[in-house]
């Protein structure tokens, strides 16, 4: 979803006129790709595990926040290559900006996630990360 989104929007910026060209634009997109393919991948292999009705309580907090983190440092990434226009109140970026910040603290913040994966598998022996 917003993902793909993002570096979909910084592609079309780039073909459209950004500096396509730059080594280091280019650098930067092709991890923004890496990123949310790992994250998608991840959401993907968790509903997986849902749907076959395995206990995957670690699995899903783990999959928020590497979708959740993966999708700020996108935004940020988009940010940077497209210019200080994003940060506009009207501009797709800034409005994905606010929205990926609120869900890094919707169910719990990252940290409190990482405590409770570690409790799932040290206190409980449950998950299978």
């Amino acid at each position: 979803g917003l993902c793909r989104f993002v570096v979909e929007f910084v592609e079309r910026h780039l073909r459209e006129g950004g500096s396509e060209d730059d080594a280091a634009v280019r650098v930067a997109l092709g991890a923004m790709r890496v990123g949310a393919y790992a994250a998608r991948s991840v959401v993907y292999r968790t509903a997986r595990l849902v749907d076959a009705g395995e206990n995957t309580v670690n699995e899903t907090m783990a999959a928020k926040v590497l979708a959740t983190e993966t999708a700020a440092a996108l935004v940020d990434d988009a940010i940077q290559i497209v210019g200080g226009q994003a940060l506009a109140d009207d501009h797709p970026l800034s409005s994905i900006l606010r929205r990926v910040r609120a869900a890094r603290l919707a169910e719990g913040p990252t940290d409190v996630l990482h405590a409770g994966i570690a409790r799932g598998s040290l206190d409980l022996g449950l998950g299978r990360l």
